[in-house]
């Protein structure tokens, strides 16, 4: 189940304009609206929630069972 966890976070494709993963898609926030400024990240994660709540509802997922299981 971590491994999941893991593999969420290198699953972006690099460059690519919509991430396929919400860790990938608060990154990208961070970057571009916050110039890297990681004391931002919360409001990135908002930003990505509003704009794409499917990343949001698989971390939710993917979160819940790591936390039952670990």
């Amino acid at each position: 189940v971590e491994a999941g966890l893991f593999s969420q976070y290198g699953s972006g494709a690099a460059g690519s304009e919509q991430p396929d993963d919400f860790a990938t898609a608060v990154d990208k926030v961070v970057a571009d609206k916050f110039g890297g400024d990681m004391t931002k990240y919360s409001d990135a994660m908002h930003i990505v929630e509003k704009q794409r709540p499917d990343l949001m509802q698989a971390y939710k997922v993917n979160v819940g069972k790591g936390a039952r299981n670990g």
